[in-house]
């Protein structure tokens, strides 16, 4: 069996594990004449907590004398008003590829497609200007 010998130092890269080895953070520690420090208070954090408004306290008179009227614009979806009419186009399409007869050699899915994609486009395209025009308007 080798014995570890106390005078010899150790490599850079060897660790013992063990408690013959203290750490560096151990031995501050204990040469630290008061073992629990105050925490230096900091000024800006101090500072901030009390500049924040608390969001649950009441105005006050003097602040509602100074508050703007405040009117709440309820924006509509335009993506959902645009998809629906787009959706709406293809269904169309899909209704007068099923009702109307398709020409000699087209399928079913390439006449709905001939009339649906650019129904769908037109639709979308309209209901999107209109819903510009009447959001505008309001």
């Amino acid at each position: 069996m080798s014995e570890r010998r106390e005078d010899v130092q150790p490599e850079p890269g060897d660790v013992t594990p063990g408690p013959e080895r203290e750490s560096a953070g151990d031995v501050a520690r204990e040469s630290a004449s008061d073992p629990s420090p105050e925490p230096i208070p900091d000024p800006a954090a101090e500072a901030t907590a009390e500049s924040t408004p608390d969001p649950t306290a009441e105005p006050t008179a003097g602040e509602l004398a100074h508050a703007r009227p405040a009117r709440v614009r309820h924006a509509p979806r335009f993506g959902r008003i645009i998809g629906t009419a787009v959706a709406l186009g293809l269904l169309i399409g899909l209704v007068l590829a099923i009702v109307l007869p398709p020409p000699q050699g087209v399928g079913l899915l390439l006449a709905w497609a001939y009339l649906g994609l650019p129904l769908a486009f037109v639709l979308g395209l309209v209901t999107a200007v209109v819903a510009v025009v009447l959001d505008r308007r309001s």
